[in-house]
């Protein structure tokens, strides 16, 4: 079983250790979700007016800074330490993140290995620009996290970007035990195991790209692996139940904002399935 963040700052941060650093004060537990049944939108104004003027400079960007779409390997991307944010601001962020997930998000963002730690305190924040009119959008970015809240981008495109996260739980251990995304890997791998020897061959490819080098290609992009078009139905529907279970994780509306993208873009059959062996730093297998 794996610790919580609790008994996590109990073994490693005690309270002796704490006051000398002059942490405590800081009330370095951060808040709890109050339970607030607000939107989105409606948080992200609140939060974005919370922010003093040295806050803002750090936290806030144009909606078109290119930082908005900057696709990192779970290490955060700019912005400001949510740790440094006045209380108010701090308890809107967490509200703010759990107004963006869904029951099933709620249970596995929050919970991933780096999250129980000191949970949005060991995040950035960036704000892209005003919540109150017009596009907009919250980044929030850490360790194995890349997630992106709220606004349905100007492009068109699902959640702004790439999305990233991922628990450490049962790192190299066959199944991932404990890991909160362990049902994405099992989708993952019915779906690879109902192809027939050649189209997994087809999907087969020796390295991972550069995660930072993904990116939207279009329709005349060149992609990896094997066309889900060309698979036949069972496999076309489980390659469907595998990108459910990712979108799984974001409230509805956000969730059925990325079916529409994905529809408007040809639907599940435009889709290519890769399976690689190494990563792209040709470390162990990934596949």
């Amino acid at each position: 079983m794996s610790p919580t963040r609790r008994q996590i700052l109990k073994w490693g941060l005690g309270a002796g250790a704490l006051a000398g650093t002059g942490l405590a004060g800081r009330r370095l537990l951060p808040p709890r979700p109050s339970g607030s049944s607000e939107p989105a939108r409606e948080l992200a104004a609140r939060l974005y007016d919370m922010l003093g003027a040295e806050e803002r400079e750090a936290v806030c960007f144009g909606y078109d800074h290119p930082l908005r779409q900057y696709h990192n390997r779970g290490v955060d991307t700019g912005g400001g330490w949510a740790f440094f944010l006045g209380r108010d601001a701090r308890q809107t962020v967490v509200d703010l993140v759990h107004a963006g997930l869904s029951q099933k998000g709620r249970a596995r963002v929050p919970e991933q290995w780096y999250s129980q730690i000191l949970g949005i305190h060991l995040t950035r924040l960036a704000i892209f620009g005003d919540p109150h009119a017009g596009p907009y959008q919250v980044l929030v970015t850490g360790a194995h996290l890349n997630l992106r809240l709220g606004g349905r981008s100007r492009e068109g495109v699902a959640f702004g970007g790439p999305q990233v996260y991922g628990d450490q739980a049962g790192d190299n251990e066959v199944g991932l035990p404990g890991n909160v995304y362990r049902a994405q890997l099992a989708r993952g791998q019915r779906f690879f195991a109902s192809l027939s020897p050649g189209e997994r061959q087809a999907a087969r490819h020796p390295k991972a790209p550069v995660q930072t080098d993904i990116g939207l290609q279009g329709a005349a992009g060149r992609f990896d692996g094997t066309a889900v078009a060309n698979l036949g139905a069972r496999s076309r529907q489980l390659a469907r139940d595998a990108v459910d279970e990712i979108l799984a994780t974001y409230a509805e509306e956000d969730a059925g904002y990325a079916w529409q993208c994905l529809a408007q873009n040809g639907g599940i059959e435009a889709l290519h399935a890769a399976d690689y062996a190494q990563d792209h730093q040709g470390g162990r297998d990934v596949g």
